[in-house]
């Protein structure tokens, strides 16, 4: 049986995120920060307490399994991490730039008590910038229910959301969502002259 971690014997110091030099970085128009390493995010991944109660997962919106992926990156299954991120979240990569983990669920990390939080964003970003590199996918599956989706959304907004559908409509097996670019077939009647019909 593993020892149980504490305070004391997790590393102390957060992982150090780089970034571009500001000589370079105002020449152009790439992130400033570049993320983990691997063995960056094997170290943050260490300073998770494993909380049996795991108040992270409270935190998180969408209820991400917060310790099930950082163990997963413990043991160098980086694709596990991902299937277990993309469960409840399709845009890790996404999210662990973007989602406020201060307030949400490095917030409420117990470890933040007394160091600083883990830093959970940053894992979520490792995990979905790795999946992006591999070329790895995965299809929540949803119970068909009969209903309808219509995307109104002008332009590029709407594809997220297209092809989060089309993802779950081909795991559920059902019917193909009709894309219309003309956006004529989101109300409950589409109209009789859409183009795509």
């Amino acid at each position: 049986m593993a020892k149980k971690k504490t305070i004391r014997t997790i590393p102390q110091e957060r992982a150090p995120i780089r970034e571009q030099v500001p000589a370079e970085r105002i020449k152009n128009f790439a992130e400033v920060a570049h993320g983990f390493r691997i063995e960056d995010a094997l170290h943050e991944a260490e300073r998770c307490l494993l909380c049996p109660d795991p108040a992270c997962i409270a935190g998180c919106p969408v209820g991400i399994d917060i310790p099930g992926f950082i163990v997963k990156i413990s043991a160098k299954d980086f694709r596990g991490a991902y299937d277990v991120i993309s469960d409840t979240n399709l845009l890790p990569a996404v999210c662990g730039r973007v989602c406020p983990q201060e307030t949400q669920c490095e917030g409420v990390c117990p470890v933040g008590e007394t160091l600083e939080p883990v830093a959970i964003g940053r894992l979520e970003r490792f995990v979905g910038d790795q999946a992006i590199q591999e070329g790895w996918t995965s299809i929540p599956y949803i119970e068909p229910k009969g209903f309808k989706v219509g995307i109104v959304a002008p332009g590029p907004r709407a594809w997220p959301v297209l092809q989060t559908w089309r993802r779950r409509a081909a795991k559920s097996r059902s019917t193909r969502p009709s894309i219309c670019p003309e956006a004529c077939c989101a109300t409950a009647s589409p109209i009789s002259g859409c183009p795509t019909k």
